[in-house]
């Protein structure tokens, strides 16, 4: 039973340690952000600058990203559809996939990334 217990509290840290953390920060102008095709994220310090600009680069024909350092230690990102369709849409998804995002806070809330897709930036 103890090393149960050991085991289940050594994953459990691990997953806090390690825990990386993308916030959507348009939260007071949802409806204008999907309309306009622009999203505000903070990315914290986990995600490497050059990592987000390189994952960045395979879906300029979608979008552009825009990432500027804060002063928290992450990076502010913003995201913008070259075109409004449903495919440039879509593909935000693969971006967040592509940097292991598997929640994006929102109001205090984590969602999936998926669920946060659908729901903030499809239309």
């Amino acid at each position: 039973m103890k090393k149960i217990t050991s085991i289940i509290l050594g994953i459990f840290l691990s997953l806090t340690a390690f825990s990386q953390k993308v916030v959507y920060t348009d939260v007071d102008k949802v409806n204008e952000a999907k309309t306009a095709g622009i999203f505000h994220f903070e990315f914290d310090n986990t995600y490497p600058l050059t990592e987000i600009n390189k994952v960045a680069d395979y879906y300029t024909k979608f979008f552009t990203v825009i990432s500027t350092p804060i002063s928290t230690g992450g990076t502010a990102v913003q995201i913008t559809l070259v075109e409004d369709t449903e495919m440039a849409r879509k593909v935000t998804l693969r971006f967040f996939i592509s940097l292991a995002v598997d929640q994006i806070e929102i109001m205090g809330a984590d969602l999936k990334t998926t669920e946060f897709v659908d729901k903030f930036i499809q239309k």
